[in-house]
């Protein structure tokens, strides 16, 4: 063999190398593309699918961007009607609590005399105190005539049983109870409409007549109190007194018929004598426990003192004296 033979199959031999190596890379390229097809197929496939769920979680999300903007108004509907609601409520919790004091002004001494010794009750009672008075500036005589014709003119009745109003928070939880008070407190113009009243009834009457004759006829404002009494039985007692001079009491009590003085005139005594006397008038009732004296400023109760009667005398005696 010579030396071109070799030289050519040394050619061949490397061209068919170069041949089988190109091949090798080929087909090894070939597979990765197909495989880079593969995926990328896939990949269309996963994006599409992808593609597809968006549109719809874009469609939900419209929907629920819609019911957002409708669940908002709705909101803000309820919110106008929740706060219109709570005004009502705090109104009618607030009309309530009104309604009820007015109640208890017809229920309880104190609670009342804001409503049945105001101004304006004491200032209608000028012209009928006027009436009854036959000598103005006898001071004596006058409030005794007052006292005659609260007497005669009011007749003595039992207040009927009355609903205690609950509390706006029982109400409001269920948990009231219900009860009766047998106790009205009217004021003098309801006194003088009906022409009958209990103790207390006829005591602010004459305690708001003395005063109209005292400010609008008389000329001179004196001391005067309602009394609350609680007799020994558990009872409850009211009329009208006044201090005089240095250390005596006049007590002025149509309900009972008593007044201290004499059959045919008003007086006054030594506190301790007469509260004695007063209390031994209720002695069917255990005679008088406790006494609340109380001045009326400007439809305002003022307690003065409160005791048993010994405490009421040493005050009147020592007390009153010293203020």
């Amino acid at each position: 063999m010579n030396a071109v033979d070799v030289k050519s199959k040394i050619l061949i031999s490397i061209l068919l190398a170069s041949a089988v190596l190109g091949l090798t890379s080929a087909l090894y390229f070939y597979n990765q593309y197909a495989a880079l097809l593969r995926s990328y197929g896939e990949l269309r496939r996963s994006f599409s699918k992808l593609e597809e769920e968006y549109r719809v979680l874009y469609a939900m999300y419209d929907s629920l961007s819609d019911e957002h903007v409708g669940l908002k108004k709705e909101y803000r509907i309820l919110e106008a009607s929740y706060s219109a609601l709570r005004t009502s409520y705090q109104r009618l919790i607030g009309s309530y609590e009104d309604w009820r004091r007015y109640a208890l002004s017809y229920l309880f001494l104190e609670d009342s005399i804001s409503r049945v010794l105001n101004d304006s009750e004491i200032s209608n009672l000028a012209s009928l105190a006027q009436s009854m008075i036959s000598r103005p500036d006898d001071y004596w005589c006058s409030v005794k005539e007052l006292y005659d014709y609260v007497r005669k003119n009011v007749e003595y009745t039992y207040d009927p049983p009355v609903p205690y109003p609950p509390l706006a928070s029982d109400l409001e939880h269920g948990i009231y109870v219900k009860t009766t008070y047998r106790q009205i407190v009217l004021s003098p113009s309801e006194v003088l409409s009906c022409k009958q009243g209990d103790c207390e009834d006829q005591a602010i009457l004459l305690y708001a007549l003395i005063a109209s004759y005292q400010r609008y006829i008389y000329g001179e404002e004196r001391i005067l109190w309602l009394i609350d009494i609680t007799l020994k039985d558990g009872m409850e007692h009211v009329a009208v007194a006044f201090p005089v001079g240095e250390g005596k009491l006049t007590i002025l009590d149509t309900a009972s018929s008593y007044y201290t003085g004499y059959p045919s005139a008003l007086g006054s005594e030594n506190p301790y004598k007469e509260l004695e006397k007063y209390s031994n008038w209720f002695s069917r009732y255990g005679g008088i426990a406790t006494i609340r004296v109380y001045d009326i400023q400007d439809g305002i109760p003022i307690k003065v003192v409160s005791g048993n009667i010994h405490d009421i005398a040493y005050f009147l005696i020592y007390g009153l004296r010293a203020q």
